[in-house]
């Protein structure tokens, strides 16, 4: 028999006490890395007419803070406010209406006064090469089939001013909860037109120009939209929310606001 000297196994006893060892400190730095990377990380809620010029401004941003990432959510403002008045965290609030913003700060979710950073106007989208020949807000009346955003919708309530002021009365064939579902719906050709944003027109312009038609309604009939915005005590990261919205106030995010439409406060 061949006998085995202890210190031959020490070896292999040494690294079985060393392996859980190693594999706490991997799990101790994994934890410490998403710690680390949920601290840069700003959560940015903003209506559904943002969601494109968010994006621009989401990238500027996390480019002049290369250790910061930016969490977007963009959908229909009154959605956004019914998400943070049921608790969801998030550090900024781009809403396309006052109304809609003071419904935050009246529950107190707000950390400083929100400052209007830009405005809009509404168009009409059509079909492409307008069928029905559509040119102002009378001609929406039947037999064309048209859609507005809900009334509780900031582009909603928007539409439906202009109509007041345009003296035509005419209704939704259904209230959507969105300007982006107007525009999907006109663009699967489900109705004949709908009232959206200016800056919607003139996304259609560049992009979907073989699907849709824009129109632009004259000033007399039109509305001014107010984009306020503001950090929130609902989220984690107050700091770079000030700062998100300290950019999107400052003359580079104003400049990418304009370049994509939107006009100055």
């Amino acid at each position: 028999m061949v006998a085995v000297s202890p210190h031959a196994l020490a070896p292999t006893a040494t690294k079985r006490r060393f392996l859980p060892t190693l594999l706490l400190g991997l799990l101790l730095l994994l934890a410490n890395a998403c710690r680390q990377d949920h601290s840069h990380r700003v959560t940015v809620f903003a209506a559904a007419s943002l969601t494109n010029v968010f994006e621009e401004l989401s990238k500027a941003f996390e480019s002049a803070h290369p250790d910061t990432r930016v969490e977007l959510h963009c959908a229909g403002t009154t959605r956004l406010v019914l998400q943070l008045r049921e608790g969801a965290p998030a550090d900024v609030f781009a809403s396309a209406d006052t109304l809609q913003m003071q419904r935050v700060v009246d529950a107190g979710q707000t950390v400083a006064p929100p400052q209007v950073f830009a405005s809009n106007n509404l168009a009409i989208v059509t079909a492409k090469q307008n069928p029905h020949g559509i040119a102002t807000l009378a001609d929406l009346q039947h037999p064309v089939t048209m859609l507005m955003c809900s009334p509780e919708v900031p582009a909603g309530r928007y539409a439906r001013s202009a109509l007041a002021k345009a003296n035509v009365h005419l209704e939704s064939r259904s209230d959507e909860p969105s300007v982006r579902s107007v525009l999907s719906k006109v663009k699967l050709g489900l109705v004949d037109a709908g009232i959206v944003y200016a800056t919607d027109a003139r996304t259609i312009d560049s992009q979907d120009s073989d699907e849709l038609h824009a129109i632009v309604i004259p000033k007399a009939h039109n509305i001014s939209a107010s984009y306020p915005i503001v950090a929130l005590s609902t989220g984690r990261q107050r700091p770079l929310g000030e700062a998100f919205v300290a950019f999107v106030l400052s003359p580079d995010g104003q400049r990418i606001l304009t370049s994509h439409g939107f006009g100055t406060p």
